[in-house]
């Protein structure tokens, strides 16, 4: 396994190579058949030290963003792109700090909302799974009477459209709830566990921040090139500025998959006799870390490579629609489908790079074995999954607007309490829920992230969860028995 180097160094006396010894750890599970049972890429998971993945394809990543420091530093002269007029005077900089206080406190409470958040999805995950697909389904069917009362009736039909299906997916999916509530309190404990995953997705939003702060400088610096050169400078930097958002945000997937499939493989308890108990290592989410941006950062780079040209390609497609000519109706046409299919295919690409990237922080494989083993896995248990992440979608998302609110309506209470000036409510207002949404949003995250990481690791190794976890083993099982 991936973690051997984890039993090796941080596991119980007990714990050895030799299999003799590890086979009170896997009972019988015949009933279902591990993907791996027929594919060899379940022997990676027995190396002491993984080796560097896609190791080319990081150093292109490092290279590109040496290139863009020199970008930034051969642009040609150019005025100060900061006006004088907008630097904070001496009467205004007390205004200035308070701001600032205000967007601290925004970013403590947003942290508040987000573990508050947890505790929420913990307690009532089944309620708010149930509401959700409840409050689909009476949205649309209100909008419906309400065109209909209005005499729109053909507008009301085609709300009423919406309405049944959504009605139709809550009686179809019903069956389904107890296993998504158990996956959804499951992931939400394991985040209160380890706190330390959203900690790091906290930090990527700083990263992330920064990078925009950046890529703008540069997105300003080169319009002082002429027109041609300046044209393909900004498509390559709206390559470059999706390449790193993607990097930076999947190497947080890839991080917290590390720590649920920790717990997955080694969170064991001993038996009546005190044997098998497996021991987690010690900050399991740094060892994550360390993992996810070292020996599988090159995996991450291509993944998310392929994510951010598919999405270059369709702003392309975009503005070659939008300069089309009116009277070029075919031009217009074909860029207006081409634009769909790749925003299709940009979201194909990333609900495909969910799993995939699990597989690589669970068995340390490069990015092409990952992407082999996942469309295996999606070609035979597709629709479980499909069903599951929609399930709980819809439920989470809830949660992110309630947090942005949250925390709109805390900083215009701060701005109140700081005796900010009448304008400064409304930015006051935006920041905080841009805040507070930001941060809910990445725990969130981190929930789909140990979605995906322990579906990927039943589907692969289905053994260990009934060790772990008979509940959710069975629950598991029960699903995957029905197709």
């Amino acid at each position: 396994m991936y973690y051997s180097q984890f039993i090796n160094s941080e596991g119980s006396p007990n714990q050895t190579e030799d299999t003799s010894q590890s086979q009170p750890l896997r009972p019988d599970t015949s009933e279902i058949v591990p993907l791996t049972s027929h594919h060899g890429s379940s022997d990676c998971k027995f190396q002491s030290s993984p080796p560097f993945r896609d190791v080319i394809f990081a150093v292109i990543f490092y290279a590109h963003i040496f290139a863009l420091l020199i970008l930034g530093g051969a642009t040609p002269s150019s005025p100060s792109l900061i006006d004088d007029n907008i630097v904070p005077q001496a009467g205004n900089t007390s205004d200035f700090r308070r701001f600032f206080l205000l967007v601290l406190l925004t970013a403590v409470i947003g942290g508040g909302c987000a573990f508050g958040w947890l505790s929420i999805v913990r307690r009532f995950a089944r309620q708010l799974i149930v509401a959700s697909l409840c409050a689909s389904v009476c949205v649309w069917g209100l909008l419906a009477v309400f065109m209909l009362a209005r005499g729109q009736v053909v507008v009301g039909v085609c709300l009423l459209i919406p309405a049944g299906w959504h009605l139709l997916l809550y009686v179809w999916w019903r069956p389904r709830i107890p296993f998504a509530v158990a996956m959804l309190e499951t992931v939400a404990q394991l985040v209160e566990r380890f706190p330390a995953t959203a900690y790091v997705a906290y930090g990527s939003l700083l990263v992330q921040l920064g990078w925009v702060a950046a890529w703008i400088w540069l997105l300003c610096r080169v319009q002082f090139y002429e027109s041609t050169a300046q044209a393909a400078l900004v498509v390559l930097l709206l390559l470059s500025f999706y390449w790193t958002s993607q990097v930076i945000k999947n190497t947080v997937h890839v991080t917290a998959s590390g720590v649920f499939a920790s717990w997955y493989f080694l969170d064991a308890q001993p038996d009546a006799n005190g044997h098998g108990a497996l021991l987690l290592p010690r900050n399991p989410t740094l060892r994550s870390l360390k993992r996810a941006t070292t020996t599988s950062f090159g995996s991450v780079c291509v993944g998310s490579l392929l994510v951010a040209l598919l999405h270059t390609l369709r702003l392309c497609a975009r503005a070659l629609r939008n300069r089309a000519s009116h009277h070029n109706a075919a031009m217009r046409f074909v860029a207006c489908v081409a634009e769909c299919l790749l925003g299709v295919l940009q979201r194909l690409m990333q609900y495909f790079n969910v799993y995939a990237f699990s597989q690589v922080a669970i068995y340390g494989k490069s990015y092409l074995q990952a992407a082999r083993d996942t469309y295996r896995l999606l070609s035979s248990h597709g629709i479980e999954a499909l069903i599951n992440d929609s399930l709980l979608s819809s439920a989470l998302m809830v949660g992110t607007l309630l947090g942005g609110v949250c925390g709109a309506l805390a900083a215009c209470l701060l701005a109140q309490l700081l005796l900010l000036p009448a304008y400064c409510l409304l930015p006051s207002a935006f920041v905080g829920f841009v805040i507070c949404f930001a941060m809910v949003s990445q725990t969130t995250e981190l929930i789909e992230s140990g979605v995906a990481t322990i579906f990927v690791c039943f589907a692969m190794e289905p053994e260990v969860l009934k060790r772990n976890s008979p509940h959710l083993f069975q629950l598991f099982a029960s699903t995957f028995a029905q197709h």
